[in-house]
């Protein structure tokens, strides 16, 4: 089991990736958006899934934008969710049943009493990339720990989650101008998303194809 000086040093880290995220606002603003560059990957995830009151207000938030301002992967019900871990990311990658049992394995290590909770607070933006910022307790950070090492153990050597964050797009448009600086201000008066208690874990893949990012469940547990 991790301490706290661990997960406050997961904190700090986060903060730093964050800030890139802030930083990127010049960036935009000199060069526009840019599209994503991850179609037609695919790759292993476990992820904690958020309860509708969260999801719906994230889909509605993702969808305008993709209709109102840049197109872009939309997030919804379906595919919202914060990482736990992900592994062997590649192009036409394809599901191996073996692998998705052992992340199911690692999950089910987990005591029954865990109580992640993220709080999300603002709108991050790149040039590619909408997230929600999310700063979680240390039953989020114990969990992410927890799976992980369980994974090292058996000798898969995962991705760990940098952050709490959500994704709300991937742009799949350039947007350069007016057209730029109208979308920044939008997302400035986007509502935060609030507190988040994720419901389950879900261990399952995903594909990004040009027109979604699709996550295919394959076992689930319930938080």
């Amino acid at each position: 089991m991790p301490n706290s000086a661990e997960y406050l040093s997961f904190l700090q880290s986060q903060e730093k990736v964050y800030s890139k995220f802030g930083a990127s606002r010049e960036a935009i603003v000199k060069e526009g958006f840019k599209p994503h560059t991850m179609n037609g990957k695919g790759g292993y995830l476990v992820v904690f899934r958020h309860p509708e009151y969260v999801t719906s207000k994230l889909s509605e938030i993702s969808r305008n934008i993709n209709t109102m301002f840049l197109g872009g992967l939309v997030y919804d019900e379906s595919n919202a969710h914060t990482t736990i871990l992900d592994y062997g990311i590649t192009d036409n990658f394809i599901p191996d049943s073996k692998v998705l049992t052992e992340l199911h394995s690692a999950v089910n290590i987990l005591s029954s009493n865990i109580k992640p909770s993220i709080i999300y607070t603002s709108w991050l933006v790149n040039q590619d990339t909408l997230i929600a910022r999310g700063v979680p307790n240390e039953h989020f950070f114990n969990t992410v720990f927890t799976i992980n090492e369980a994974l090292h153990f058996k000798g898969i050597a995962p991705r760990q989650a940098w952050g709490a964050h959500i994704t709300a797009n991937r742009f799949t448009q350039s947007a350069q101008g007016q057209t730029a600086r109208t979308l920044l201000e939008h997302i400035d008066q986007l509502p935060c998303l609030g507190e988040s208690k994720p419901f389950a874990i879900d261990t399952g893949y995903f594909q990004i194809t040009p027109e979604e990012f699709k996550f295919t469940t394959d076992r689930r547990v319930v938080l």
